[in-house]
Formats: C-alpha cells, sequence, structure tokens
C-alpha cells in the first residue's frame, strides 16, 4: 500500500482541472459546452489515472546510489556523484533531493535528470566544507515523472554515508609544483655562507676571487700547490615548528572558514614543502592546557602524523597560556629550530 505522500499531483493536472471547471462554468451560460467539459474531465482523469497505473505498477521504478570520497577537503570544492537507474521501459524525469550533511547547508534540489528507458543517468555536484571533523549523509530523495506530468511520484532510498573533513590537502599538488619551480637549485647557483645559519660541509674546491680566506683549507692547499677552499652548504634536516593557537581568539571566521582552519591548512601545506626539501617538520598547538606536541621528524609516515594532529584539533574557548608555551619550548625543543607562530591578535595591547 502506497504512502499518501508517495503520490504528488503536478501542476499539469491542476491546469487541466482548472481549464475543465472553467469549462462548465461557461456551459452556464453556453449549455452546448456542456458535452466539451464533461469529454475534458474525463480525458484528464482517464490521462491521470494512466500516468499513475505507468509510476506506480512496480514498488520500485529507479535506483539512486550515492558515490564520494571518503575524505574531504576542508575549504575547497568536493564532488559528490549519484546515478539514478530507470528500470522502466519508458522515459522519466527526476528531481533529486540530496540529504548532505547540515553543516554545509545545502537544501532544496540538487538537480534534474533525464532518465533514458532501462538507463542510469549520472548527477554530479559540489560540496566546499567549512569545518573539519566527521559528518553523515542521509537519504537521496527522488521526485519522479513520466512523459504525460500528471502524477509524481516521490521515493527515498537510504543511502547513509559518513565522511571525514581533512584539512585542505587538495592544494598540496599545487604546491608540489611549486617547490620544484621555485627550489633555487640552477647549475650556475653557488652556495655561500649565510651569517646565523648553521652550515655542513659540501665539498672543496679551487679558489676563486671574493672567497672568505676563513675557508682555506691549508692541508690540500699543501697538497695541490695552489688555493682550496672549503665549500659549505646549507645544512640538510633542520627542524622546522609550526606553533598553533587554539584558543578561543582563533574562533573568529574569515572567508568561510575559521582563523584556526585557515592556520591548519597553512601549517599543512607548510609541513608538505618542508618534507620535500628535506627537513624535519614538527607541530605544536597550544592553549590554556599543556600544548599538544609532534616532534619533528622526517620519517616516511610524519605527513600523515601531522595531517591526523591537525584533524583532531579543535577550538578551545580559552584564553591561550604564553608563558605555559614558552617554558614547554625550552623544555622539549632544546636544538636549534625555526618556530612558526600562528596566532591571532585582538589588539595592538594584546
Amino acid at each position: 500500500m502506497k504512502r499518501f505522500f508517495d503520490f504528488l499531483p503536478q501542476n499539469r493536472l491542476y491546469g487541466g482541472l482548472g481549464l475543465s471547471s472553467l469549462l462548465f462554468l461557461t456551459a452556464y451560460m453556453y449549455p452546448l459546452l456542456y458535452g466539451t467539459a464533461r469529454a475534458v474531465l474525463l480525458l484528464i482523469i482517464l490521462l491521470a489515472l494512466t500516468d499513475y497505473l505507468l509510476l506506480f505498477m512496480r514498488p520500485r521504478i529507479v535506483t539512486a546510489v550515492r558515490s564520494h570520497a571518503r575524505r574531504f577537503s576542508n575549504g575547497d570544492p568536493n564532488g559528490v556523484t549519484i546515478t539514478v537507474g530507470n528500470l522502466l521501459p519508458l522515459p522519466l524525469r527526476a528531481v533529486v533531493y540530496d540529504e548532505a550533511p547540515d553543516v554545509f547547508q545545502f537544501r532544496g534540489e540538487t538537480g534534474r535528470l533525464k532518465l533514458p528507458p532501462k538507463k542510469s543517468a549520472r548527477l554530479r555536484y559540489t560540496l566546499i566544507p567549512g569545518q573539519r571533523g566527521l559528518f553523515y549523509f542521509g537519504s537521496i530523495n527522488v521526485l519522479l515523472t513520466s512523459p504525460l506530468g500528471f502524477i509524481g511520484r516521490f521515493e527515498r532510498f537510504k543511502n547513509e554515508s559518513e565522511i571525514h573533513v581533512y584539512p585542505s590537502f587538495l592544494r598540496l599538488k599545487a604546491y608540489d609544483i611549486n617547490a620544484l619551480t621555485f627550489s633555487g637549485e640552477g647549475e650556475h647557483l653557488k652556495r655561500v655562507r649565510r651569517v646565523g645559519v648553521t652550515m655542513e660541509f659540501d665539498q672543496i674546491r679551487t679558489y676563486v676571487p671574493g672567497d672568505d680566506f676563513r675557508f682555506v683549507n691549508w692541508r690540500a692547499t699543501a697538497r695541490r700547490h695552489q688555493v682550496m677552499v672549503n665549500q659549505y652548504m646549507d645544512e640538510q634536516a633542520q627542524s622546522i615548528y609550526m606553533i598553533l593557537n587554539n584558543s578561543r581568539v582563533m574562533h573568529m571566521p574569515f572567508n568561510g572558514l575559521s582563523l584556526l582552519d585557515h592556520s591548519i591548512n597553512s601549517a599543512l601545506v607548510t609541513a608538505h614543502v618542508v618534507l620535500q626539501k628535506k627537513d624535519r617538520p614538527g607541530l605544536m598547538s597550544f592553549s590554556a592546557n599543556s600544548p599538544r606536541f609532534l616532534p619533528a621528524s622526517t620519517h616516511s609516515n610524519q605527513r600523515i602524523r601531522i595531517l591526523d594532529h591537525l584533524y583532531r584539533l579543535q577550538t578551545d574557548r580559552r584564553e591561550a597560556d604564553y608563558e605555559r608555551l614558552y617554558l614547554y619550548v625550552q623544555k622539549h625543543i632544546p636544538q636549534r629550530s625555526l618556530l612558526m607562530l600562528y596566532t591571532n591578535f585582538e589588539s595592538k595591547s594584546a
């Protein structure tokens, strides 16, 4: 037995009944139109019954399946595909309403499809998450009409699924190209010493005018009977820490995301480039409690560790404790490292 709300009269049926009513009203003044009005009403009823039989001849006349990636990228367009299959030997029109997670605020009609007889059609649309976490899709709702268009049939398909919204990992490929393009490793470039930067030995080469005499290798000079100098390059595997403030000041929205989510996306991209440069990225988040700490490493799964750490990071509604952060850094990062602080100061006095 069909539920009442599975049966949905369409505008064409209402228009036909309105035309029939108008003809009956006109027949009071022109009795000759009474037969025409009755014939039109019978035709409309016959077409509506035929349409009903076409749509409700089977328990199911279509199938609907949703497909999407298990992980969504926060702040980026993520694709969702709905495949609707027609089980009838006649064409159908479908209006799809997908129950996306509430966090996307995606309401109303998802899209329209024309379904050929015994074939399938696909509907693709995009969702842009505004926050990280675990979310759930609901059912797929489909409103179906035949070529007659008098009656609509509403079908609901239970197709619940879950998605994990992670920090913006889709942007990493673009930064892969940038990291290669601006790597600064040309064949005509000369590595020079930078003040205040730890250096490591590269090679011994012949002295050229302009080289620093402090780097002269006297033993090599005596053996080769010409001035030889040590050449150095920037030390590899430097420790670089991204320190994220996840206190209440980072809950402020900006361009569709919170300041914390923007800093998380930036930290993820930075860590990705740091790993490509053979350096060691690390992570720390702080608020009122003791900071959460991920030591710097070049391990093969360090990128996954950072992604999981950032995925679970949530805003704390309390004030950040910078004094505790300073003491924690002094204790847990004794070696020389580059520290990148992501925070928000609400005023100059802060």
